[in-house]
């Protein structure tokens, strides 16, 4: 699921609330930061469909970091520097960007301004679904990289524990994906590729995103080597 479009639903919000969402449509991508604004956390609408998701175990990965991005479009070089771009894929940049500005369109200042101010309440529909027990995944729209490392922090900052946000980037992952008996476990039998940080995670988050090389098959293979 991706928090951004998949969630924003009219059968989700409570009627007072649709009602008003319905008198502020057009044919834009706005409904990005306005859903949010009207969703009731609390209302039976999304309680209900958050049991399900726990009770039927089906499994989420939020992209927090689109929702992060598209709020801040008009400033994309702030929230993602370009030192961070360097180990995203430029054959995926060349598609990702403009999709991604292009989901802006039309948005004027105060758009914006409401977008970034309603994105702690986009994090803490990240912790509603952890804390009823919804199973979740941790991906991103663009291939990882620096893009990875940013979802990682956001699920964070929504008050999720940094050691489960490492469990639900690695074996969580592969688990709900069928693939947790032969990778993402650090055990006998298992395929042994690892990445190696120069920081702690623990210690703060963003160091996920310090790589300093990749055990693949056997071989080290440092970041500027991967960058390569």
């Amino acid at each position: 699921m991706a928090i951004a479009s998949k969630t924003a639903s009219l059968e989700l919000l409570e009627p007072a609330a649709r009602a008003t969402y319905l008198a502020q449509k057009e044919a834009s991508s706005k409904f990005m930061y306005r859903w949010f604004e009207l969703a009731d956390y609390d209302g039976p609408l999304i309680r209900r469909m958050v049991a399900l998701l726990a009770e039927k175990k089906i499994p989420v990965n939020m992209t927090l970091v689109v929702n992060q991005i598209i709020y801040n479009i008009d400033d994309f070089d702030h929230v993602i520097p370009a030192q961070e771009m360097e180990d995203a894929l430029p054959e995926v940049l060349a598609v990702y960007v403009p999709q991604i500005k292009a989901s802006a369109t039309g948005w004027t200042s105060e758009d914006f301004n409401r977008a970034r101010a309603v994105l702690p309440k986009v994090l803490a529909f990240a912790k509603l679904l952890h804390d009823a027990g919804v199973p979740m995944m941790i991906g991103t729209d663009a291939g990882g990289g620096s893009f990875f490392a940013r979802e990682m922090e956001l699920h964070v900052q929504a008050g999720i524990p940094a050691w489960e946000v490492l469990r639900l980037a690695t074996s969580k992952t592969a688990d709900l994906l069928g693939m947790g008996t032969r990778i993402a476990h650090m055990a006998a039998g298992f395929e042994a590729d690892l990445v190696i940080l120069d920081a702690d995670p623990l210690a703060d988050i963003g160091n996920a995103a310090q790589v300093h090389g990749v055990l693949n098959n056997g071989q080290l293979l440092s970041a500027a080597d991967l960058r390569k």
